[in-house]
């Protein structure tokens, strides 16, 4: 059953499809299920949850069965305690037993950071059949972090901040995110969704900042986040970066990504961390045309 919020969010923007639950494992996954074709999931960044793809949903779900998944810890999906996740079997074997368990057979996959680094994983360890990835500004091959990230690589100054200056509210929900996009103007069902979710995932302690730092060490990424190997990912991949992403920049990654086998490299003018987000309508068709 969908949320009052989920349900603002999909007629707001008149995304196709429904909600539903599945158990994998240990988890409780909530997924928004739309289209109908060739099967596509969609592996949102941090802890947003599939709201993140609202702008893409309507357009990707006319050629393609969508699965835009809440991990665990996000959305309407099982809780966790970011402290003591393991990144490879709480979300890596986590997505895999989905796609296995659903018998969708090969699938393409769409990540965005964190869950860019997710499907890169996937890729690596070729558990399931995959068609072709889409990333979206991953995670996986550099550990280097802008100097403004580093207060929160320490668990007590990220809580601090989040009780504080950040504290969880739908303004500076809206304030993060925008952080590390160029100009955009997040939709109000979207922050309120996400906002929402949070909540349910138990506030102050789901704080963004409390899941992105668990995905790093003092003023660097954890190592295994860090350390994908480009010449395994050996399926046809769509790779977008944004010139103006602060957190991820192409100097740091060149060498590792132009050596992808099969990669189609676009970096977006006045575009930050979040693509699909910023410019929707040429991710939406440029995705379309690539798959």
């Amino acid at each position: 059953m969908s949320t009052l919020a989920e349900n603002k969010l999909l007629a707001a923007n008149k995304i196709p499809g429904s909600i539903y639950k599945a158990q994998v494992g240990k988890f409780t996954l909530n997924y928004l299920k739309a289209g109908s074709g060739p099967p596509l999931i969609l592996i949102h960044g941090i802890n947003i949850g599939w709201g993140q793809w609202y702008p893409n949903l309507e357009h990707l779900s006319k050629a393609n069965t969508i699965y835009a998944l809440d991990l665990p810890g996000a959305g309407n999906s099982s809780r966790v305690n970011y402290s003591v996740i393991n990144w490879i079997s709480d979300y890596v074997e986590t997505i895999e037993r989905f796609v296995s368990q659903t018998g969708i057979g090969k699938v393409s996959l769409v990540g965005h950071s964190s869950g860019g680094w997710m499907a890169l994983k996937i890729a690596e360890r070729k558990n399931i059949p995959i068609d072709k990835m889409i990333l979206i500004s991953p995670l996986g091959f550099t550990d280097q972090l802008p100097f403004k990230f580093y207060p929160i690589t320490f668990k007590l100054l990220a809580n601090l901040i989040a009780r504080t200056v950040a504290k969880l509210s739908q303004k500076n929900l809206d304030s993060i995110i925008r952080s590390l996009t160029g100009k955009l103007l997040l939709s109000p069902e979207f922050l309120e969704y996400y906002y929402d979710s949070l909540k349910f995932q138990g506030g102050e302690k789901a704080h963004p900042f409390s899941f992105i730092n668990q995905l790093c060490r003092p003023f660097r990424l954890r190592k295994e986040i860090s350390g994908i190997d480009p010449t395994k990912v050996d399926r046809p991949t769509l790779l977008f970066l944004g010139e103006k992403d602060s957190l991820l920049k192409f100097e740091k990654i060149r060498d590792s990504v132009t050596i992808i086998p099969m990669v189609k490299l676009r970096i977006l003018p006045e575009v930050g961390h979040v693509a699909a987000l910023e410019r929707p309508t040429l991710f939406n068709s440029e995705v379309s045309e690539f798959l």
